[in-house]
């Protein structure tokens, strides 16, 4: 089956901008505009060296790696990380895994 599905390919902040609220500000943009399209899920790449933003994604942000993605098996560079969003969050939230915890290089 497949899933309606919010796909942010790139985003990136200047790092002068950093650390004062926009990463958090534009991902609740993109929860609300998935929510309202009546998206399932929110889906982006990361970097894997970039630890900063794969810790900003999973913590503040409650993405987890995607474990259906056959990119991120064949991927050494890039995780490719999945949040479910509206009432899709709740259900899969009871369904998440610890198999979806991110190791850190």
């Amino acid at each position: 089956t497949s899933s309606a599905v919010l796909y942010v390919h790139e985003l990136q902040v200047d790092e002068k901008a950093r650390r004062q609220g926009l990463g958090r500000h534009l991902m609740a943009v993109l929860d609300e505009f998935a929510e309202a399209a009546r998206m399932e899920k929110v889906m982006l790449c990361v970097f894997r060296y970039n630890e900063a933003a794969v810790s900003f994604y999973r913590e503040r942000d409650c993405f987890e790696l995607d474990t259906s993605s056959r990119f991120n098996a064949a991927q050494q560079d890039v995780y490719e990380l999945c949040k479910w969003v509206g009432a899709a969050s709740s259900s899969a939230a009871v369904a998440s895994s610890p198999q979806a915890d991110l190791p850190l290089r």
